[in-house]
Parts: structure tokens; sequence; C-alpha cells
């Protein structure tokens, strides 16, 4: 089997903040998201799917769905004869080209995943070594992020009856009303759903994550997210060192260097948050073999994917012995999808596919029809 081509699609679809609170309404954003789906075809009829995901602060060449598939386009002829098994060389020829861009050329690795797993009649765990498990748990995004505590423990309380064991409050925006509303959720959902807090490096400095920290840990908090800017290392070190509370880095270790020196040397997380769209299937594989190693508990998860990239991280988190804490990898932030069968939740979890690669499938007028213009 021989790569024949690759196409790059930029595809268009608005987002959704799905608002429980209000039952069955939404809050629809005037906004849309473009994503990249890449095919890649083998020369005996398969097609592998990816998708790659824009990053702003990252290389030019990724900053947006266009510069994204100009660099496919440009690397593309280096795949076109190869055999898609040959996926570690195929990166190391397309390093020489186009150095970087991990966030565009996860969707390229993806495909190739997919193309693999097709071509073997194999899910893609199987190739990873294995599925631990068939049943995802799926963490609940809380939604109100700047809401009265009174609404955000009502919407914890309403999707805790729904069957999520696990939620993720956003906070940051103010230590004192972040405090408020983690109590509020624990009042509202009791003792045993779990709750991360994601503070998306709202916090100005190491003292007061730590004395905003030390307050939330009454109401049971088992995982802390990012408390400090991404650069601060040190402040990471001394807030993971006083607190009692799991300290999850994000932004602090996007990559396996980073992950290496910032949280495993310098001591400064106690998990780390690994997103398959940063990287691809093997970059994400080396991040958790390496951090396992280290003590370092791996939270497998997606950053605001379209169905493709979701059922990429499915297939990883598959892989996972102890997944201690899971992450939101079916929830729809989007009013559509291009899957034929859209990721489904159910009572809190979502079923990891077994069919030959992803396990997905494409409704292709769903796509021509969001293709962005």
């Amino acid at each position: 089997m021989r790569i024949a081509k690759i196409n790059a699609i930029p595809v268009s679809i608005s987002v959704r903040l799905p608002g429980l609170l209000h039952g069955p309404t939404e809050r629809i954003e005037t906004k849309a998201d473009e994503h990249v789906i890449v095919k890649i075809y083998s020369d005996d009829g398969l097609v592998g799917l990816g998708e790659s995901q824009p990053i702003r602060t990252g290389m030019r060449m990724e900053r947006s769905a266009r510069a994204i598939v100009e660099l496919i386009n440009r690397v593309a002829p280096l795949l076109v004869g190869v055999d898609p098994f040959e996926i570690r060389p195929l990166f190391r020829k397309m390093d020489k080209v186009v150095s970087g861009c991990a966030w565009a050329k996860a969707g390229l690795d993806i495909a190739l995943f997919d193309l693999m797993g097709k071509a073997s009649k194999k899910p893609i765990s199987a190739l990873l070594g294995g599925s631990f498990r068939q049943n995802l748990p799926v963490e609940f995004p809380l939604t109100e992020r700047r809401g009265d505590p009174q609404k955000i423990g009502e919407e914890a309380s309403r999707a805790t009856r729904l069957g999520y064991t696990f939620l993720e409050l956003k906070a940051g925006t103010d230590p004192v009303s972040d405090v408020e509303r983690v109590r509020a959720v624990r009042e509202a959902i009791g003792n045993n759903p779990r709750l991360k807090v994601d503070i998306n490096e709202g916090y100005k400095n190491a003292s007061v994550a730590i004395t905003t920290i030390k307050k939330m840990e009454r109401f049971d908090v088992d995982f802390v997210e990012q408390p400090l800017a991404g650069s601060d290392i040190r402040g990471m070190a001394k807030v993971a060192e006083a607190v009692d509370v799991k300290i999850v880095a994000d932004e602090t270790a996007a990559t396996l260097p980073a992950l290496v020196e910032n949280i495993i040397r310098r001591k400064s997380a106690d998990a780390v948050h690994i997103k398959v769209c940063k990287g691809g299937i093997v970059d994400t594989m080396r991040m958790i073999t390496v951090a396992e190693a280290a003590g370092i508990i791996p939270i497998v998860g997606a950053a605001y994917s379209f169905g493709v990239g979701i059922a990429a991280v499915h297939q990883v988190a598959a892989t996972i012995a102890e997944l201690q804490r899971p992450d939101h990898y079916g929830r729809p932030f989007y009013v559509d999808d291009i899957l034929s069968s859209p990721i489904k939740e159910e009572n809190g979890y979502v079923t990891i596919s077994q069919k030959p690669g992803l396990g997905i499938d494409l409704d292709q007028q769903k796509l021509e029809a969001l293709r962005a213009k």
C-alpha cells in the first residue's frame, strides 16, 4: 500500500455554548471556528481521516485554516508514493522541509493512523498496544464561568443528574468569586462527583494561587489546572509544593521537551494535560510514556476539536491503564459536525469505536456544506 494523494479541506462550524442551566436551550455564538480536515488516499482505495486546528500563538504556518492548508499542500509531495506505515520516517522528511508546526502536522499524523488501522482492519488503539476500556467517562465543563454561585451550582446539579461524575469548573477571573463558585458547586452536587478547577493561567502570582487553592481544598477539589502563566515555571513549582490538591500543567508542557524540563525536572505539576491536536498520536504516546515513567498523571484530551479529532482522542485514551481523570471528549461545542454518526454521550460516558482506524465516517454532504469559503 502506498499513499496516492492528500487533500486538506478547511471546514467552518459555529461555536455553541451548551448552557445546561436552561434545559434544551443553547447560547449560539456568532463566531465560527475553522479547522482543516485531512484526507490521505491510498493506492488501493482506502482513505485516512485527520484533523488540524489552528493556534493563534503558534508559528505563522499554523495560525489559520488557510495557512494549514498551504503547509499540508507544501509537504504532501513528500508523502506521495510512500508506505503510510513508515510514519516516523515520513515526519522526519517533513521536518527537514518545514520545522515545527506540530498543530498543523497533527492532522497528517491522525490520518496516517486512520489509514493504517483501516489497512490492518483494527482500531487505532490496537495499533498502540491495546485498549483497557470500551466506554470512556466524560468530564462535563460547567459553562457559567462568570455566573453567580447559585446559577453555577444549579448547572452542576443538573449535570450530575444527567449522569456526569466528573465536572470541570472554569475559573481565574477573580480569586474571591472563584472560591464562592467552587463552594456553590460542591454544595449543589454533594460528595460523589469529582471536581477539577481550570484556572487558565488566571492568577497573577504564586502567593495568590496558593492562598486561593487552599481555600478551594475545603470543598474536595481533586485537580487544579494551570493556575499561573505557562511561562512561570518557578511559580508553578511553588504552588505544587504548597498545596495538597493535584496541580495540572497545560500550557506549561505543550511538548515533550517542555514536559521533561518544566514538569519533571522542576517539579512544577502532578499531572499534565496532553492534547492530541498539539502534535498528533505519535507525540501524544511519547508524552504519556514519559509522564507515567516519571510518576506524572497523564490527562489526555482535546482542544475543542471537531468529531475527527475527538475520535482520535478516544483511541488514545483507551490505551491508558489507569485513567485518573478524563477530559471533555464528547461534549458538542459546535452547532454541527461532519461525521455521519455524530459522537454521543449517554449517562456521562461515550463508547469508544471498535471499528478499524478511527472508527468514523464523514458525512460528505455536510463536509461540502460546511467547507470554509
